[in-house]
């Protein structure tokens, strides 16, 4: 016997613990010889599609600049992630410049990867940048 409860932010805590007890307390009571708890976390999003992205944003990197300005692939995922994630600009420590902050590409949800992805493709589509083929179309999976 398998059960698997899943407790997201949405989740009635209260009522996923006492469904879990009640399971573990079913196979106590069914005089099993061991049970074994397993707690983790669930990886929002896919080292697949984390890869794909990063192959994108280097795809971009090199073949477009943004206002005649070569970034780096790091420096289009700052860009991109902002928009999508609506991060704030606030002025550097120095006063020469801004920092973007706020976004963290690393807790974003599939959804939101793959809207990432989707993002990092269409700018590039619209500057000419030639994507190489997506794995997701090659029988993989990206998220």
């Amino acid at each position: 016997m398998t059960d698997i409860f899943t407790i997201a932010r949405s989740s009635d805590l209260r009522a996923v613990m006492v469904r879990a007890w009640e399971a573990v307390k079913a196979l106590v009571d069914g005089e099993q010889e061991a049970i074994q708890l397993v707690i983790r976390k669930v990886s929002k999003r896919s080292a697949e599609a984390n890869a794909l992205m990063w192959v994108r944003l280097h795809e971009l990197a090199e073949q477009t600049d943004w206002h005649g300005i070569k970034l780096s692939a790091e420096e289009f995922k700052d860009l991109l992630s902002a928009g999508l994630a609506k991060s704030k600009v606030v002025p550097n420590i120095d006063g020469t410049g801004f920092v973007i902050v706020g976004q963290r590409t690393s807790k974003f949800s599939v959804k939101q990867m793959n809207d990432m992805i989707t993002l990092i493709e269409a700018f590039g589509s619209e500057r000419g940048v030639r994507f190489s083929a997506d794995p997701r179309m090659l029988g993989g999976k990206a998220a």
